[in-house]
């Protein structure tokens, strides 16, 4: 049903309806609901004097012998609920000209999804709160055998009761929607699949679409579909047509809430919630709605802490610090009987003094526990120095840093050296030669640059002193390690590695990828890459189909569905897909 609307005078005088008086006892007022099955009045119940909400089938269906039929039964089985979070069915019925019609319960408030609309984001305890309700509806309804087949937030109210905000209503159950209206609106609202109406495709479960026997879990799945916008503002999924929302429904795992809106900090226990809710094969589910209200309550109390703002109706009737721990004490100070304190601060009436003697107590205790504070910092500081320098003593020394140098031959003999040079003229050593003192320092630095060729070199370990003294007393002439030979080279080079190959199951996977993401075109370029590989597998061919359907390219996926459906005519989703053919 759409929400109420001021309606069109000139439109509102072709209705029959206002003013007329059905069953006896229900006066028509005004118009204040329509959809594509029948619409929503105002009236009121004579009987009783109060106002309430009257559905009557459009006149044109009471031919349909089967549509009364359904009508009659499941309008009789919504009067058996009796939950507060459920719509209450006061009468139905049938006029005497034939008019079907079920009187309920007149509710004032916004639908979710106006509070969706004006109030996003919501917090996660109201959205906790609203699920709950939603969820203990509909299990009293499945405990009847009742599924109500097109769960969405149009078909949830939010109204104030007794002070409560946020007390919801679920409308419309056991109502199936059966017909189509002539509007485009209508018709991208509802689906018919061989003149039976399953839902609305934006909340529809994969069984549902499919048009199999439906259980409770069918309206679970709606349900998940209903966190996943609670919590992110929008569907898991949208196309151009219904029937590509059906077909993401049917083979697309939705992105998690978390991956979806970043900015707004969802929980990853909602990810898991969500996923599970919205698992493709209902064994998979939630068994029943009770679990899956339990699993809002387990995330609830692990995500939301005690410092949470609670809703206003809830903060009120909860008590309050002061209630329960009572009168607060000055921090450090303990609380004693009367005839202790007077014993502490003495039995002197003045209050003032009292008080200062108080603040006294209060300061001293404080300035104790700063000084401890800072002791016990004091302490932990020096602990921590020695620790680190106890494990630095522990640690073996590093090893001596040696200067390798490539080696070059000796040049022309110099005269020895005296016994002990000054430490300035002290020779340069290096892993394999001895410049020695007193060689210009033009040809020290044209040693120690590297020659042509290559050259030995070696790695010394720590000398000892004397090592190091006679050293620096006698030079060492450099030895010249013989050219290495050139590494043969080989026979014939190996070619490069190739690439493996892709195989057709890889590049669909990438596809699959890509139209998770929503990049359309390139998941379709994939697709066409396997059905290269591939041309007659089936899984690449429906892929395709729903690829382009997505594209909005209709020829090109009724191409690629007819020949999957030519491959594989037994496909367990062989009837829906000749049923998305255009």
């Amino acid at each position: 049903m759409s929400p109420p609307q001021e309606q069109d005078p000139g439109i509102a005088s072709l209705d029959p309806l206002p003013g007329r008086v059905i069953a006896g006892n229900f006066r028509i007022e005004k118009l204040i609901g329509a959809g594509a099955m029948g619409n929503v009045y105002k009236a009121e119940q004579l009987s009783l004097g109060k106002q309430v909400a009257i559905k009557v089938l459009h006149h044109h269906l009471i031919t349909d012998h089967t549509l009364v039929a359904r009508f009659k039964r499941e309008a009789k089985s919504a009067s058996l609920l009796n939950h507060p979070n459920s719509i209450q069915i006061i009468d139905s019925g049938e006029d005497k000209d034939g008019t079907l019609y079920i009187a309920m319960e007149l509710l004032t408030g916004r639908d979710l999804a106006q509070v969706i609309r004006d109030d996003f984001p919501l917090p996660l305890r109201r959205v906790g709160r609203i699920m709950q309700q939603v969820l203990s509806a509909l299990d009293e309804a499945h405990a009847h055998g009742i599924i109500h087949r097109d769960l969405k937030p149009s078909n949830v109210m939010l109204i104030q009761r007794r002070g409560e905000q946020d007390f919801v209503k679920v409308c419309d159950f056991g109502i199936a929607k059966a017909t189509l209206g002539d509007s485009e609106e209508d018709r991208a609202a509802m689906l018919t699949i061989q003149g039976l109406v399953c839902g609305t495709p934006e909340y529809m479960s994969p069984e549902q679409a499919r048009a199999e026997s439906l259980d409770g879990r069918a309206d679970l799945y709606s349900a998940a579909v209903i966190l996943f916008q609670l919590m992110t503002g929008d569907i898991p999924f949208r196309a151009d047509s219904p029937m590509g929302i059906i077909s993401r429904h049917l083979s697309e795992v939705p992105m998690p809430p978390s991956r979806r809106r970043p900015d707004l900090d969802i929980p990853r226990a909602i990810d898991d919630i969500v996923a599970r809710g919205l698992e493709k094969n209902r064994e998979l589910r939630f068994p029943t709605a009770v679990a899956f209200r339990d699993a809002i309550d387990v995330m609830l109390n692990a995500t939301i802490g005690p410092m949470t703002p609670l809703p206003p109706s809830v903060r009120a009737a909860m008590p309050t610090a002061r209630d329960i721990a009572g009168p607060l004490t000055p921090a450090g100070t303990a609380t004693v009987p009367a005839q202790s304190r007077d014993q502490m601060f003495g039995t002197t009436a003045d209050m003032t003094g009292r008080s200062s003697r108080r603040q006294r107590v209060i300061v001293i205790v404080g300035a104790v526990i700063v000084l401890g504070a800072s002791a016990f910092g004091a302490a932990l500081t020096v602990q921590r120095r020695k620790a680190q320098q106890a494990a630095n003593t522990a640690l073996p020394p590093p090893p001596p840093i040696v200067r390798v140098q490539p080696m070059r031959p000796a040049p022309p003999e110099s005269p020895a050296a005296p016994a002990q040079a000054p430490a300035a003229e002290a020779p340069v050593t290096t892993a394999a030669a001895t410049i020695p003192a007193g060689t210009p320092s033009t040809a020290r630095e044209a040693a120690q640059k590297r020659p042509r060729g290559t050259w030995r070199t070696t790695r010394a370990g720590a000398p000892a002193p004397a090592a190091v003294a006679a050293t620096a007393a006698t030079p060492v002439t450099a030895v010249r390690a013989p050219e290495p030979a050139a590494p043969a080279a080989p026979a014939a080079a190996p070619a490069a590695e190739a690439a493996p190959a892709r195989g057709p199951r890889e590049v669909l996977a990438e596809g699959e990828k890509l139209l998770a993401q929503g990049e359309v075109p390139e998941a379709c370029a994939r697709g066409e890459e396997a059905k290269r590989l591939a041309p007659k597998m089936p899984a690449v061919l429906k892929f395709l189909g729903k690829c382009y359907m997505r594209a909005g390219r209709t020829r090109e996926a009724n191409d690629n569905y007819k020949l999957y459906l030519e491959v594989a005519p037994n496909a367990p989703d062989a009837p829906f897909v000749k049923s998305m053919l255009r």
